[in-house]
């Protein structure tokens, strides 16, 4: 009746437009009709199976050739229409057209199909290809659940393609049919006889059959198993099962019939994990019927190992095994891409997609969860729900985040947001809900668009969104949102350097905290946001300068999160950052703990070779440097570059490490050991791009080479660094303190060199061209003119220019004045003015100790002062106070260079000497213990230059301290002794005017007299 009267309607509209009605119309109408019991729909997929059979019998179907490309198991349209309607074994294909009808049915079922699916099947030289059983296989498994409401046209394909495999119901009963099918998939599937054996029949084909197995078993795994995140040992791995509770499940589940007992279902689930359909979570174990975890391979990798296999010829060739492995992950992956259209119709489908969608988020396989929420909002769309759509739409743009396509999540935003303003609800509409409910997805929206233009770099357009949210949850009175908006924004501007606005928004929220707080109100946003917050306000601070302002935000966010659950990390990075500012506000044994406690908590949770770690840890060894705990600063230097090598991505300048542990080994007399670090400073500066960093590495190493020694190439770096004009001013040349440094100590180079004459013409020029960067540098260069005056005996001339270097001294710079008095002191004694050079070092002394401050620069003046006075008072024949001075400096070198420091070690030596002199004017009795300790620790400190394995830059010292253990052993009356250590000296070839050649010629006389009386 419904058939008859569709006709009627239909016929009187075909006689207005003077349409004809195709030949089969109203017989396929009615054979696509739904009928109560099934019964309709189960004859027509009867006949359509039929006709699949008919032409897998009567086509010439083979390879067929077009455009130089092959087409293999193909058949011609043109050429099968004219065998169906000439077989007569179709009572539906009576004519050409019913033919092309009847085909065109199947293709719509997907039972036939066009080579590059781009046309339905027509009448003409076209190639058409028999789906091939593993796919029919994979499409029976799209149904799903729904399978069981099916009707009409979705009920005849689900039935069409059941028995195209074989899986025939019986005519009563089509529901007990469907339930009982599964059950006999493989029986059915190996029994049938509808393909042709020599292409489509799975009995002439056993890797076939073995994958079609191996994939109702991976889908029925994918279905039922308890997959989720599962714990151990406090670590996470999501989207997971266990070994022996798949066991189990799949042992009861009759839709698996190769899994009979726990030993066969673990075989074959380790087939599938041999093929690459699931893998233990940590690849170290295969399939066990033990509590492992394992996760099943998603679409993406899937498909990598497909395309491992490569073109169809190459696939053509595979047998066995891997023919089986290609058959199961082409149809795992045609099951995860697979876009179920039984789905579109059916009145379920809106509660399917949503139940898929969830089941593929919860896989982890956001491709296919975000094809089923956009289904999902088909559906919705054509409800009229916007609202629903939007949420989908919400959700879409979620997982696209999560997948880091950040576009694609602003597209389908955006697309929400033109809905939702579009079905924006009026003032007058009584639906309340429904006007909050719109109102929370349009905030929503505006917040998760801006966050996505955030990520995607997009500033401006980030900010547009911000804006849009905060005023949209300002009117509808959303607080919590409002203020976690105002603090995003705020994080936003301080990306984007703009930090005044940032510190205004942030600003407004922190007086809407204050204000919570004083009425009993609490934080007012989550926990994390207010840490963004803190974080945020600090952050703007310190790019303003702010520095106390940041510092006082730490400690309010160290004493926030105090009580946070799992607080280490958060509490840990918290303390690093506060110590570092602590450390860079001058107070350094503050960030000294903090940095110590930090570090210790990150060792505790990564353990030594991480890189927070060892951030951490470059932090503590720059702030014990700072201290002046050097020892324990390099030996972090060294063990951080070290671990550095170990550790990827750490965000410590490796060059700058280099460099400090280089002036670390420098201040130890180390030379070798700190041009070392040097050059690897430099190398790492030279790839950069750092041109201060790198000059200022350069100008260390020239030192440290001119130190040692190696005077040509200190001279070429010295060179380098000044290969502009630096001591002619040009408007177009900026003066630093490199290049003055450069300059100043290539000047003493030349000095040291006895190239004496060309290093006070230079300075001359300098002092004519003024040519200083900074006021201090003027002094410098007086008080070197003034030293060389004092070397060619020029008293007069030496003190007009230490008088011009003290009026150069900047007022406050105690420890330049006190230089420059020394100076003075130093050339009025040179002049024969005792008195009037101790009152001036007297009065240098005072100076010093004027700053209040006991730092080490000070304390080392200190030191070369009393070692002057010293000097002084030998002059006047004043033994003790020679004694009590050069202990002073002694004791102060020891304290702040280390007892084998280069410095502290010639120090020994001289005080040596002095108790030498002394022990000569006693009886021997007296002198001899003062004599035995001058040995001892002459010995010492000749073994401490020793040990710094840089003979060449500490032959003086050495030859000195051989000399008068030389002299020891005479008086001793060690004649042996003595000559020992006079060949040593005699070793190492010292010139004949230098004063210690006169001591060594002096030792061989005593030698050789001592010699003869031993005779």
């Amino acid at each position: 009746r419904a058939v008859g009267d569709l006709r009627l309607a239909f016929n009187a509209v075909l006689e207005l437009t003077g349409m004809k009605v195709p030949r089969g119309f109203w017989g396929n109408a009615a054979r696509c009709l739904s009928s109560p019991d099934g019964n309709a729909e189960r004859r027509r997929a009867k006949e359509l199976v039929e006709l699949c059979n008919v032409m897998d019998e009567v086509l010439d179907i083979r390879s067929h050739r077009y455009l130089l490309k092959n087409y293999p198991d193909t058949f011609v349209g043109k050429e099968a229409v004219t065998t169906l309607v000439e077989s007569k074994r179709c009572p539906e294909c009576v004519d050409r057209q019913s033919a092309v009808d009847e085909v065109n049915m199947l293709l719509n079922l997907g039972l036939v199909y066009h080579v590059t699916r781009d046309h339905v099947f027509k009448d003409k030289e076209l190639f058409y290809r028999m789906t091939d059983p593993i796919d029919i296989v994979v499409k029976l498994g799209s149904f799903g659940i729904a399978a069981d409401d099916l009707s009409g046209m979705e009920l005849i394909r689900y039935l069409a393609l059941r028995g195209r495999c074989g899986l025939d119901d019986d005519g009563d009963d089509p529901e007990g049919g469907r339930a009982s099918s599964e059950e006999s998939l493989d029986e059915s599937v190996h029994s049938t006889k509808s393909f042709r054996e020599d292409r489509k029949s799975f009995d002439g084909s056993t890797e076939k059959r073995r994958a079609v197995e191996l994939l109702k078993l991976i889908t029925t795994m994918a279905h039922t198993l308890d997959i989720k995140a599962h714990h151990f040992l406090l670590k996470n791995y999501p989207n997971t099962f266990v070994g022996d509770e798949a066991v189990t499940r799949l042992v009861k589940d009759a839709n698996c019939p190769t899994c009979v007992d726990r030993q066969s279902t673990e075989e074959e689930v380790g087939v599938l994990l041999k093929y690459g359909l699931l893998y233990h979570v940590t690849h170290d174990h295969g399939f066990r019927d033990k509590p492992y975890f394992y996760q099943l391979a998603r679409s993406s990798e899937v498909k990598a190992k497909l395309d491992k296999f490569g073109d169809k010829e190459a696939v053509a060739n595979l047998r066995g095994g891997e023919l089986v492995q290609y058959h199961l992950l082409r149809g795992r992956y045609e099951t995860y891409q697979l876009k179920p259209s039984c789905l579109e119709c059916h009145p379920s489908a809106l509660r399917e997609h949503k139940t898929l969608a969830m089941k593929m988020e919860r896989e982890g396989d956001y491709d296919a969860a975000v094809y089923h929420r956009a289904q999902a909002s088909k559906h919705l769309d054509k409800m009229g729900n916007t609202l629903g759509v939007c949420r989908q739409q919400l959700r879409i743009a979620y997982l696209r985040g999560g997948q880091e396509l950040y576009t694609k999540s602003a597209a389908a935003l955006v697309e929400a947001i033109g809905r939702l303003r579009k079905a924006e609800p009026s003032e007058s509409d009584d639906d309340k809900e429904k006007r909050a409910e719109w109102h929370r997805l349009l905030i929503q929206c505006h917040r998760t668009l801006a966050v996505c233009y955030a990520r995607a770099r997009k500033w401006n357009p980030a900010l547009e969104q911000y804006d849009a949210f905060l005023k949209l949850a300002y009117t509808d009175r959303c607080l919590r949102e409002y203020n976690a908006g105002l603090i995003h924004k705020s994080a936003l501007l301080v990306t984007m350097k703009n930090y005044r606005l940032a510190l205004y928004n942030i600003d407004k929220y922190l007086k809407n905290v204050t204000f919570s707080r004083q009425t009993d109100g609490g934080i007012i946003v989550d926990d994390e946001d207010h840490v963004v917050a803190l974080d945020t306000a600090a952050a703007a601070h310190l790019n303003l300068d702010n520095v106390d302002k940041a510092i006082s935000i730490f400690e309010e966010k160290l004493e926030f999160i105090e009580n946070f659950p799992d607080n280490d990390d958060m509490k840990s990075d918290t303390m690093h950052k506060l110590g570092c500012l602590l450390a860079n506000n001058d107070r350094p044994e503050e960030a000294l703990r903090l940095l110590n406690e930090a570090l210790s908590s990150k060792r505790s949770a990564y353990g030594g070779k991480h890189r927070s770690v060892l951030e951490t840890m470059w932090a503590v060894a720059a702030t014990n440097h700072t201290l002046g705990d050097k020892d324990k600063a390099l030996k972090d230097y060294l063990v951080l570059l070290d671990d550095m090598t170990k550790v990827p991505d750490v965000h410590v300048n490796a060059t700058v490490v280099h460099s400090y542990a280089g002036k670390l080994y420098f201040e130890r007399g180390k030379v070798d050991r700190s041009i070392q670090s040097f050059r690897h400073a430099l190398r790492g500066a030279d790839t950069s791009g750092n041109q201060q960093l790198k000059s200022s590495i350069a100008l260390n190493l020239a030192n440290a080479l001119l130190t040692k020694g190696e005077v040509n190439e200190a001279m070429l770096l010295y060179d380098k660094l000044l290969r502009k004009k630096l001591f002619l001013r040009h408007e177009s040349t900026e003066l630093t303190t490199i290049p003055f440094l450069a300059h100043f100590n290539k000047i003493l180079s030349l000095i040291r060199a006895g190239e004496v004459e060309e290093a006070r013409g230079i300075l001359r020029e300098m002092e004519e061209s003024n040519y200083t960067p900074a006021p201090n540098d003027a002094g410098k260069i007086y008080l070197t003119l003034g030293s060389l005056a004092v070397s060619d005996g020029n008293v007069d001339e030496a003190l007009e220019y230490f008088e011009k270097s003290l009026d150069a001294i900047v007022d406050g710079d105690l420890s330049a004045l006190a230089q420059t008095k020394r100076s003075i002191a130093m050339a009025k004694f040179q002049a024969g003015q005792v008195e009037e050079a101790v009152s001036t070092l007297e009065d240098a002394l005072e100076i010093l100790s004027r700053s209040g401050v006991e730092a080490r620069s000070v304390n080392l003046r200190k030191a070369e002062i009393w070692n002057c006075l010293a000097r002084v008072y030998k002059e006047k024949g004043d033994l003790p106070q020679v004694k009590n001075f050069s202990k002073l400096a002694l004791h102060t070198y020891r304290m702040e260079l280390g007892r084998t420091n280069p410095i502290t070690l010639r120090n020994v030596s001289n005080l040596q000497v002095l108790l030498l002199e002394e022990a000569e004017e006693l009886e021997k009795s007296e002198a001899k213990p003062i004599i035995n300790a001058a040995k001892h620790e002459m010995e010492e400190a000749l073994e401490g230059l020793m040990s710094l394995n840089d003979p060449s830059t500490y032959r003086l010292d050495v030859a000195s301290l051989r000399i008068n253990l030389g002299f020891v052993a005479v008086w001793k009356e060690k004649p042996k002794k003595a000559r020992k250590w006079l060949d040593q000296v005699r070793g190492m070839e010292l010139l004949p005017e230098h004063s210690l050649a006169q001591r060594a010629a002096i030792l061989e006389e005593c030698v050789k007299e001592l010699e003869s009386r031993s005779w």
